[in-house]
């Protein structure tokens, strides 16, 4: 799914990047689950990079 709204107003994804500001949204099946970080999970891995 791809969020049209954001073709016309791009400042959602500052503004509301939780909320109204998402670009696309996917559907992972299987395996993939596993592998997924949460917000907390993926700013662990970045600080964790730098």
């Amino acid at each position: 799914e791809v969020n049209t709204e954001m073709e016309e107003h791009l400042e959602l994804m500052s503004e509301d990047p939780w909320g109204k500001g998402w670009l696309v949204r996917i559907k992972p099946s299987g395996d993939d689950m596993g592998a997924l970080m949460d917000a907390a999970g993926y700013e662990e891995h970045i600080q964790a990079a730098h």
